[in-house]
């Protein structure tokens, strides 16, 4: 079973505008919205790859219920913790002048210690020896630092491997319970590690540590140079073919969401990072974020250069 955690969910509204003007009314020519989150955005691709997922995390007011409706016309089984705070709107302009988007993100809700209880409960009731679980994005208000641990922590006891895609705070204190696998960006490695620049020597040296933790494969994205990782200690680099991007936003999720589903299939780790790399390149062929089509999937994976370092 596929399962996605998203603690810091939003409504995403995309607003496309002629010219953006700093301190004028804007008028939009269209609006479109969206089930915006991390964990949301990989399991939207888990979907659209073919596999069941469940989604979990927290959901509050009107905004929540507009997402739990949303996710299940996308045939995606909810099963989220409901809190008393607002679920976020978070907003995109784009503008169609020059294509550049300025984004305003609200802060995510405070969430009370039962809420909190009440999902790691959650988690462990879906979590079994056949799970992989995602953990992905932002945490919530009042949320400790170590809360993906706590959750991490409950669905390793129960057999289930764990990728986690966090940052700072976040991702340091996930990593100490020992997930399967991480992923984070070039600049979340470079805070994770203290290293002036990404390199292959610096990551080598990391995954080593990490896997005395539990953590199996470390995975670095590097935006349009693909990915460099060390999957059960052997270094691999995998380069996504060049496309006529629409809209990578996303892209990284999506690529999280083709490793599980890869994975899970029971694919090796290289044919893995190939099609997570090809899922990843799919995604921003698309405007809407989170949505590939699987015909480009397959004519991707072909382009798709794996070679181990």
């Amino acid at each position: 079973m596929l399962v996605t955690v998203t603690l810091n969910p939003a409504v995403d509204r995309r607003l496309y505008v002629p010219q953006l003007t700093h301190g004028r009314i804007q008028r939009a020519v269209s609006a479109h919205a969206s089930a915006g989150g991390k964990g949301l955005n990989v399991a939207r691709v888990i979907r659209q790859l073919g596999e069941d997922v469940v989604a979990t995390g927290f959901l509050g007011g009107w905004n929540g219920e507009w997402i739990r409706r949303r996710l299940e016309q996308d045939g995606i089984s909810c099963c989220f913790t409901p809190i008393a705070g607002e679920t976020r709107i978070c907003l995109n302009m784009i503008d169609q002048s020059d294509g550049s988007s300025t984004e305003v993100l609200e802060p995510g809700p405070e969430v009370t210690e039962d809420e909190m209880a009440a999902l790691l409960d959650r988690v462990g009731q879906l979590c079994t020896p056949d799970t992989w679980l995602v953990v992905s994005g932002s945490l919530p208000g009042q949320c400790p630092p170590d809360y993906y641990g706590q959750l991490i922590g409950i669905a390793a006891s129960r057999g289930a491997r764990v990728v986690l895609d966090s940052s700072g705070a976040a991702l340091k204190a996930g990593i100490l319970a020992g997930p399967y696998a991480i992923k984070p960006n070039e600049e979340e490695f470079l805070q994770l590690t203290g290293a002036e620049r990404f390199s292959k020597e610096a990551l080598a040296s990391l995954a080593h540590d990490l896997q005395r933790r539990g953590v199996r494969h470390t995975i670095v994205s590097l935006g349009a140079e693909g990915c460099t990782a060390v999957l059960d200690g052997s270094l691999y680099k995998a380069m996504p073919p060049e496309v006529k991007a629409v809209n990578p936003v996303g892209s990284g999720d999506s690529f999280v969401a083709g490793l599980v589903v890869a994975w899970q299939r029971g694919a090796s780790d290289s044919d893995a990072l190939r099609f997570a790399s090809a899922v990843g390149a799919a995604n921003a062929l698309s405007e809407a974020t989170g949505d590939v089509l699987y015909q480009d999937i397959e004519r991707l994976c072909e382009r798709v250069s794996v070679s181990r370092l």
